[in-house]
């Protein structure tokens, strides 16, 4: 891997920390996950190749590795305080719960950072194949009123 291709995955990783959204976490860390991205410029394209189904209930047991499910995403910074993103992934039955079924997700945010404001919004739909799609949207601000306090608002459906 070139070396600006690692040092740009290791900045966008940073700015992730900052990010007003929390990480998905959960059962996703015990899945094996192939990944990789391209930068050129202020447009970046990551994807990714992983067991899309849930770990079992006996956690303590390796399950078995099905490269079944991918995801991409681009990302665009057209100044350094905005970005805009748009994802989506296939999920090879996700679900215990809804064995068989296949998922479709897809996500798009807009995000914006400079100084003592920062604000997003976001809209994600997950689609059941076959089934309904359920969407929901967020967004958000943060404004620092000073070292100690700030004002912050989120809505959400």
């Amino acid at each position: 891997m070139p070396a600006e291709d690692e040092t740009a995955r290791i900045r966008h990783l940073r700015e992730m920390d900052k990010s007003s959204l929390p990480p998905d976490g959960g059962p996703d860390y015990n899945r094996l996950i192939f990944a990789d991205s391209v930068q050129a410029g202020r447009v970046q394209l990551e994807g990714s190749w992983f067991n899309g189904r849930e770990p079992d209930e006996h956690r303590w047991d390796i399950d078995p590795i099905k490269l079944d499910s991918w995801s991409v995403r681009a990302s665009w910074s057209p100044t350094d305080h905005w970005v805009a993103q748009v994802s989506t992934g296939h999920l090879k039955s996700p679900e215990v719960t809804h064995a068989g079924e296949d998922e479709q997700r897809t996500t798009a945010s807009l995000h914006y950072s400079s100084g003592a404001v920062s604000a997003m919004v976001a809209y994600a739909a997950k689609h059941r194949l076959p089934g309904p799609v359920l969407s929901a949207w967020t967004a958000e601000a943060n404004w620092d009123l000073t070292r100690r306090h700030s004002l912050f608002g989120r809505v959400e459906n």
